[in-house]
């Protein structure tokens, strides 16, 4: 089964690309690739494997707030797709359909997420995008 790997911005809380891979073990083959596509120089790339992998020089304080921002998307984002878009309960299988919807749900995270003009949950801001076509115009001019 088809697996993706992401890249995300801890402090903007956005995710920034996603690789495809088949199968857990060559998820460390996709990370070069990911990063090469991405506009990394002078940031902080972490990747958690069993092993925990940093560009960080050996520095705790910095490698620790590294650590947690990492964490913090992980568990912040995961949530939300679990939570907000039933990603866990999708039935969706077939070629390359996962990792598209994937993209879709991901790119609708960022823009929902970004959207500071109500103080509602991604899940509650997502109905109401379903059911107040100015508030849809409004997320997708958002992306303009």
């Amino acid at each position: 089964m088809a697996n993706c790997r992401s890249a995300s911005a801890a402090s903007n809380r956005l995710v920034l690309g996603q690789k495809k891979v088949e199968g857990k073990s060559n998820e460390i083959t996709a990370l070069p690739e990911l990063i090469k596509i991405l506009d990394l120089a002078g940031c902080i790339v972490t990747v958690e494997t069993r092993y925990f992998i940093s560009s960080l020089e050996n520095d705790a304080q910095k490698l620790a707030e590294a650590i947690r921002g990492h964490w913090s998307i992980e568990n912040s984002l995961h949530w939300v797709l679990d939570v907000a878009f039933k990603e866990d309960n999708s039935r969706i299988r077939k070629d390359n359909a996962p990792a598209n919807f994937a993209v879709l749900r991901h790119i609708a995270v960022n823009i929902i997420s970004q959207n500071k003009s109500r103080k509602l949950s991604v899940r509650s801001k997502r109905f109401l995008a379903t059911l107040d076509e100015e508030y849809s115009i409004e997320l997708l001019e958002s992306i303009l």
